[in-house]
């Protein structure tokens, strides 16, 4: 969280020392790590070129999942699940990253986000949160809709009642 944090103070800071505004909209994802779709995940862990032994570790630890309930010293029937990622595992925030890697590639390329020195810096992300961070409201509402359209296709929701929108004007902190 300390690169994103970082990196959106600076931003923040860059556009007010040149006296413009920006517009941030903080987007939580949703019950994320358990909405991954474990066959979009193997896909795009592919993509990124990730292959051989531990692209077939990856798939084994996600493929047919089976599990069961037990309650009471009662085991329910073993049923299958093709969402989520293991809970506790040091890989989980990672694989989620791979997940939403092209979301965050979509936003960095589609020239509405915040730029500082040629660099695009309109979307620092830190497990499930992702901030977005731009100098018109025109382009924050694209990249808002970048968003919602990509989580409408990998089937996962942002959580509204978590999210924010926060704007620095060129005279106040924050409004």
């Amino acid at each position: 969280m300390i690169y994103a944090s970082f990196n959106l103070q600076e931003t923040v800071h860059h556009y007010k020392e040149r006296n413009s505004s920006i517009q941030v909209t903080l987007l939580d994802s949703k019950r994320a790590f358990d909405t991954v779709d474990h066959i979009g995940l193997i896909i795009k862990i592919n993509d990124l070129g990730i292959n051989g032994y531990l692209w077939k570790l990856l798939d084994h630890m996600y493929r047919d999942l089976k599990s069961c309930v037990r309650c009471n010293n009662v085991t329910s029937r073993f049923f299958s699940f093709e969402r989520g990622v293991r809970q506790g595992s040091a890989l989980s925030a990672k694989l989620y990253l791979i997940y939403i890697n092209d979301l965050i590639d979509i936003l960095s390329t589609s020239g509405k986000g915040a730029v500082m020195l040629d660099l695009n810096v309109g979307c620092p992300v830190q497990a499930d949160d992702i901030a977005l961070i731009s100098p018109t409201f025109s382009g924050m509402q694209c990249m808002i809709d970048i968003c919602y359209n990509y989580s409408v296709k990998w089937k996962f929701e942002f959580s509204p009642s978590k999210s924010q929108v926060l704007i620095f004007s060129k005279r106040t902190e924050t409004v």
